[in-house]
């Protein structure tokens, strides 16, 4: 006899990345030559988490109360407005007197994806994703009992395949009369594509076209958006743009405190609201702060003090982006290493701008099994495997594409 709901008896977790990237540390601490490159996790190149001073040093300043007492579920006013300060940048002014943007604290970017789901979705309505995507967003939806529709995410020209991005969003429409899309740009996970202005402008012209009548909810799941070739203030672009939808779209834009402090352990996040309807806008907070309470309570207080004192607090602040900018930079020579000699062999894969992940397609877990025997982890998925660049060193990294290819 099941004693499980009928919903959850045939939940199980199957090619967990968590799981294997804890397999490959154990595999690690055995053997120092083993390469690890499952994790999504930032690390310097001696092998060690990477660290950030200012962080540190502003968290050893805080008082017991500020790390460990019980935090408002929303967060409170000033990791709002950090929140924004933060993700707007140089945007800030002119999407706040075109927009109303409202900010509840969640545990992690999963948290604030997987509220807007609970929020935003009926029961048995359609999500649409790319085919090629982070694996916990149709876990998300199965838990908030909704179906998943998928588009191929690339075209024959390697470039974003907006003709069948369009269509899928024109069938959803036509079936359940609202649509619900996530989009994690830039250094989407785990291909490292990055949508290029003249995409976003198709993109933003036809969700206006296509919500006239119906509600739209864009999730942008920005969790990389630091660690993006065009820089910290480049890579905030987007914003000014998403300010020319029409009152029946909503972005909710979700914040990984992971990637951006390097504290993926302490689990601080956010979604934040970005609408031209202030009801709308109200709405979407009174919602998630009640979906908080009701699930996680509210967010870990080290990290909203963290949000709260760094990100509005100029000095800081610059402190900080001088110290992203350099992890940046240690990325970006990772990758150009790996491209360089990726490209020098033919070896193929999706198309890569910036980020922590490349992709290679190929029988997944075949290619693992057979790389795991020559001590190289990686992540597989059914017709790809994900190789963490942010994981490994730029000497791990010397030879690795023609290592790769030899197990195709």
């Amino acid at each position: 006899m099941k004693l499980v709901s009928k919903h959850s008896e045939n939940k199980k977790l199957v090619g967990n990345v968590l799981t294997i990237a804890g397999q490959a540390r154990e595999a690690k601490a055995k053997n120092p030559n083993v390469i690890d490159a499952t994790v999504g996790s930032l690390y310097d190149e001696s092998g060690k988490m990477l660290e950030f001073s200012v962080v540190n040093k502003v968290i050893a300043n805080m008082t017991y109360a500020e790390k460990y007492s019980y935090s408002t579920t929303d967060g409170g006013a000033l990791f709002a407005s950090g929140i924004m300060k933060w993700t707007l940048r140089g945007n800030y002014e002119e999407v706040l007197s075109k927009m109303h943007c409202r900010v509840v604290a969640t545990p992690g970017g999963t948290g604030a994806i997987s509220s807007t789901m609970a929020n935003y979705l009926n029961p048995g309505d359609t999500i649409l994703i790319p085919h090629i995507c982070w694996g916990p967003y149709s876990n998300m939806a199965y838990e908030h009992f909704c179906k998943v529709e998928t588009y191929q995410m690339f075209d024959e020209n390697d470039k974003f395949n907006l003709k069948q991005f369009k269509e899928k969003i024109a069938s959803i429409k036509e079936k359940q009369g609202r649509v619900y899309t996530i989009i994690n740009d830039p250094c989407q996970n785990p291909t490292g594509y990055f949508l290029s202005d003249e995409e976003w402008d198709e993109i933003i012209d036809y969700i206006n076209e296509i919500s006239k009548d119906v509600p739209f909810i864009l999730v942008y799941d920005m969790a990389y958006i630091d660690y993006s070739h065009k820089g910290i203030d480049g890579s905030r672009d987007v914003f000014k743009k998403f300010t020319r939808f029409n009152e029946n779209v909503m972005v909710v834009s979700c914040f990984s405190g992971s990637k951006t402090f390097s504290l993926y352990g302490l689990r601080i996040g956010a979604a934040m609201c970005i609408t031209k309807s202030k009801e709308s806008s109200e709405d979407f907070f009174y919602a998630t702060e009640y979906m908080a309470r009701s699930s996680w309570s509210n967010t870990a207080k080290l990290g909203v003090s963290l949000v709260g004192k760094l990100m509005n607090d100029e000095d800081l602040t610059n402190e900080f982006l001088e110290e992203i900018k350099k992890s940046s930079q240690m990325l970006l020579d990772r990758s150009n290493l790996f491209l360089k000699e990726a490209n020098d062999i033919g070896l193929k894969m999706y198309p890569y701008k910036s980020g922590f992940f490349v992709t290679i397609p190929c029988d997944g877990f075949s290619v693992y099994e057979r790389l795991k025997a020559k001590d190289i982890h990686v992540v597989p998925f059914k017709n790809a495997i994900r190789i963490s660049l942010s994981a490994i060193s730029l000497k791990e990294i010397k030879g690795l594409a023609q290592k790769l290819a030899q197990e195709l």
